[in-house]
């Protein structure tokens, strides 16, 4: 009743008549997270196949969860997405059976989503170059919004900062306003210039006329 309520078959209206008051959304959800026959429950620990399959989906795609899921198979997008935020929130590292530490710390750590208190974050760090390669995440390490906070969002505010200080030197100076066919700063200091030229020589002409009649005058 749940799959045909959330859209598997019968369509919505005959899912809430079966399920009454629970909306098409909810029964999807339910449906897709929790009671879909290929969808392993959050309480089931995460296999090392799987998280390599985790860190290698989230190296290529960043945080599109539901594209991850996909990839990793058998994991809804909330436990994907859960299982990733609960790695960075943990302080210890997460071990398999046999001791190693599991496959999401160590990329975590090495990749600088997260940071460890310094006595595991050298076991750890210690453990991710000496195994298999790791994959690099494909908009480099320490990508800004791979991790809430710390040294992956700071390295990404250091880039986005170096970025703005290039482009602004790269803004060409702007030298002396151009003189053009409408006018502007250079055509109106050479009119100022004009008519005070203009003026002066007004000036000495009606000096000289003033001089010439009073010497006719007094003649």
């Amino acid at each position: 009743m749940v799959h045909i309520a959330g859209g598997g078959g019968g369509g919505a209206a005959a899912g809430e008549q079966l399920l009454g008051g629970r909306t098409p959304k909810q029964c999807r959800d339910r449906w897709m997270h929790y009671l879909k026959p290929d969808v392993i429950t959050t309480k089931q620990t995460w296999s090392e196949q799987e998280e390599w399959a985790l860190v290698a989906a989230h190296a290529a795609l960043g945080n599109r969860w539901a594209d991850i899921a996909r990839r990793v198979g058998g994991r809804s997008e909330n436990a994907v997405k859960n299982h990733w935020n609960t790695g960075l929130r943990r302080k210890l590292p997460t071990r398999y059976a046999d001791m190693r530490i599991s496959v999401l710390d160590r990329y975590q750590a090495l990749r600088g989503f997260k940071k460890f208190p310094p006595p595991e974050e050298a076991e750890v760090l210690a453990a991710a170059t000496s195994g298999p390669p790791l994959p690099t995440p494909s908009g480099g390490d320490a990508r800004a919004g791979g991790r809430r906070g710390g040294d992956g969002a700071q390295a990404g505010k250091k880039r986005k900062a170096e970025s703005q200080n290039e482009q602004a030197q790269q803004v060409p100076e702007q030298g002396p306003p151009q003189a053009d066919g409408r006018g502007g700063a250079g055509d109106s200091l050479e009119a100022a210039e004009a008519a005070e030229d203009a003026t002066a020589v007004s000036a000495g002409a009606s000096e000289e006329e003033a001089e010439a009649y009073m010497m006719d005058f007094f003649a």
